[in-house]
């Protein structure tokens, strides 16, 4: 049994990829996308929206 390098948990050795298990990689995955999302949001042009009224 070899334990992952990010949760500790055991694991079989053909289950760990470079010593991180196939979860903690996919929850790093997910934090790279969530992080990504958020530098694309923040230098993405944003416009106010205006409201026009017709007298």
């Amino acid at each position: 049994m070899v334990q992952c390098k990010k949760c500790g948990y055991n694991y079989d050795n053909g289950e760990l990829i470079d010593g991180i298990c196939p979860e903690c990689m996919e929850e790093e995955r997910q934090e790279q996308i969530r992080a990504n999302t958020v530098v694309r949001m923040m230098n993405s042009p944003s416009y106010q929206m205006e409201l026009e009224l017709e007298v």
